[in-house]
């Protein structure tokens, strides 16, 4: 009678695969739906594990495409909600976007073969050193969906962002899915198991102690007070139907806040959908409004940059309370294809056939081109009110997600950011989604950030990162699509920046460093 070996039968090839492609999208999945639902954010505590044990699979080195297809669900499902534009904006925009993901597997299964950093510190290093990677090289230096953003909500773990910026918050969640999948490694052997999981304890405790004692004593001064609009109006590419709708958030803004009320009047981006400067009746209206509310007003508008060559800047205009033209700001980071076409002067060198080809599906997924030049400077503009005078940058749209933006406007003396937006009518993720950047881009630089947005989120977002005034809408009190109006003061920080405003990101370098030297190590014969 033959006797029963203890080995366990090796796994086919097939096995393998499809063991792998499964760990690779369950990854995928589990890391878009905290941006899907924002109040799934604790699943990012473990969303991570299965590419962590893809990555660290002993059965075959290739098992870095099915990381890259697990990468690419998760870009198609964040980017789900654009699909109200064309059904193929999230699969196209997880096509370009996926490249710089191969960063992660690449740095990774080489210092993890290694051997000599346990996996709770290993991973959140080369975890905060790719996606750091990944949001500087992409396509217009999208800073959406990175890791740590989705802890938006716990204020005391995310304080360690005005030492780090946003990539030590997403350390301390990348070293709790390393913690998981090492004490999972070792759990035959208990007492081995327990010490990752101690370790990422003690970092989360010592983060959530350093944001306790930060919170503690921060004193805050009453500044200016802002009238936010949030018209909540659909956009048209059609000169008479932008007329109507300008001249209804006139009216619309005359009838919610009534005159010296505010010290400020803000309306959203693209609140003016036209070249400012080619139609009087844009600034004509403006100088009535301001000067029956007797306080000044912030309107997003384009500027002409070329008419010859038909290129526009997306600005935001800033009018005195007599009607002054005090100044704009041009945007300058800009969506891909929405506003500008990436490539398109270098594509034009190469070949006209394919310069044409990539403005071609600009007009198929949104129905024109963009046109749109960036700004060149970061712009500060003072406002006067009974607090004294204050200074205040004017981020555009997305740019709020831009880390670098913030800091630029902190460091040249902004008291606080004043972001204007529209996102059209999308959906309430992606509208919490930019509502976290505003969030961490208060606490990195320790300013209060106001959020005026034309279908929402539009409010009050203090130093530390709480959301103390938060727009309700008119008709059921949602705070997104539904017109509304809101008047609050910011609140300020009598020594605004920090840490992170002046140095930067040196925590990322520090990760990025140690992570090729890890890797480096691994790449070594005989180690």
């Amino acid at each position: 009678m033959r006797k029963k070996s203890g080995r366990k039968p090796e796994k086919s090839a097939d096995s393998i695969v499809w063991e792998s492609l499964a760990l690779g999208l369950a990854s995928g999945i589990l890391v878009a739906i905290p941006f899907l639902r924002p109040s799934l954010f604790w699943v990012h505590y473990l969303a991570l594990v299965p590419w962590i044990l893809l990555l660290t699979r002993q059965e075959s080195g290739r098992v870095w495409p099915h990381y890259l297809i697990g990468f690419y669900a998760f870009l198609v499902m964040a980017y789900g909600p654009f699909s109200v534009l064309n059904k193929a904006i999230p699969f196209l925009a997880g096509l370009v976007l996926l490249p710089p993901a191969i960063v992660f597997p690449v740095l990774f299964r080489p210092a993890w073969k290694w051997g000599r950093v346990p996996l709770v510190l290993l991973v959140p290093v080369v975890w905060s050193a790719s996606e750091w990677l990944r949001i500087t090289v992409s396509i217009g230096g999208v800073g959406l969906h990175p890791l740590g953003s989705s802890q938006y909500l716990l204020a005391p773990l995310i304080q360690v962002a005005d030492l780090t910026g946003l990539a030590g918050v997403s350390f301390w969640v990348a070293a709790v899915n390393g913690a998981l999948v090492q004490a999972w490694l070792n759990r035959k052997q208990w007492r081995q198991a327990l010490v990752p999981l101690a370790v990422a304890a003690t970092l989360v405790l010592l983060v959530g102690l350093y944001g306790l004692w930060r919170m503690q004593g921060f004193e805050l001064r009453e500044g200016p007070r802002l009238g936010l609009i949030q018209p909540n109006m659909f956009h048209y590419r059609d000169a008479e139907r932008t007329k109507e709708l300008f001249r209804n958030e006139l009216e619309f803004t005359r009838q919610e806040i009534p005159a010296g009320e505010a010290d400020l009047i803000v309306w959203p981006e693209n609140s003016i959908d036209y070249p400012f400067g080619q139609d009087p009746e844009y600034l004509e209206g403006l100088q009535r409004l301001t000067g029956e509310l007797r306080a000044p007003l912030v309107a997003g508008a384009f500027t002409w940059a070329s008419r010859d060559e038909g290129t526009l800047h997306t600005s935001g205009y800033y009018v005195s309370r007599r009607g002054e033209l005090l100044g704009r700001y041009d945007k300058i980071y800009l969506i891909p294809w929405a506003e500008q076409i990436p490539y398109d002067s270098w594509l034009g060198r190469i070949s006209p056939a394919l310069q044409s080809w990539n403005r071609s599906v600009s007009t198929w997924l949104l129905g024109y081109q963009g046109r749109i030049l960036p700004g060149e400077e970061v712009r500060l503009f003072p406002l006067e009110s009974a607090s004294g005078v204050v200074r205040f940058g004017l981020p555009i749209c997305y740019e709020v997600s831009s880390a670098q933006f913030a800091r630029r406007a902190v460091r040249g003396g902004a008291d606080f950011l004043l972001n204007i937006s529209s996102e059209g009518f999308l959906s309430g993720p992606v509208y919490y989604h930019m509502w976290a950047h505003v969030i961490f881009r208060a606490v990195e630089n320790r300013v209060t950030l106001v959020r005026t947005a034309n279908n929402g989120l539009s409010g009050f977002v203090d130093p530390l990162g709480r959301p103390y005034s938060v727009l309700r809408g008119k008709e059921t009190g949602r705070p997104y699509l539904e017109a509304g109006s809101l008047v609050d003061r910011v609140l300020l920080n009598p020594r605004p920046g920090s840490f992170y405003t002046r140095a930067g990101d040196w925590f990322a370098y520090l990760c990025l460093g140690l992570s090729l030297f890890l890797a480096w190590r691994g790449f070594r014969p005989g180690t």
